[in-house]
């Protein structure tokens, strides 16, 4: 007995965009904030006027990275996009449902 299954592809931009956006935040922050902590003596204090102050690398890695990812947002896309895609179109499933395809068209 044969069974005819039939499936779509749907990609839908605005997705991809939002998890690259997400995923691509999250692993810039935290290899740079690492590479920093691991290479960089940085000092905890500082002093004005007398008054001791604390240093929150935290939220000094954090605004510089927000805004580097602020400024290159479009390039950052772009380049994962073209990976992702890449990346999709090399892979066997997707060569398999491209012939599939092609053979039902015809």
């Amino acid at each position: 007995m044969e069974h005819i299954v039939q499936f779509a592809i749907n990609i839908d931009d605005k997705t991809i965009q939002k998890r690259l956006e997400d995923n691509a935040y999250n692993d810039i922050v935290e290899r740079i904030y690492k590479d920093a902590l691991d290479n960089i003596e940085l000092p905890h204090k500082y002093v004005i006027n007398g008054i001791k102050r604390r240093i929150d690398w935290n939220r000094v890695v954090y605004d510089r990275l927000d805004k580097f990812l602020g400024d290159h947002k479009d390039e950052i896309i772009d380049a994962a996009a073209e990976k992702l895609t890449r990346s999709i179109r090399c892979s066997k499933a997707f060569k398999e449902r491209k012939q599939e395809v092609m053979e039902d068209t015809e």
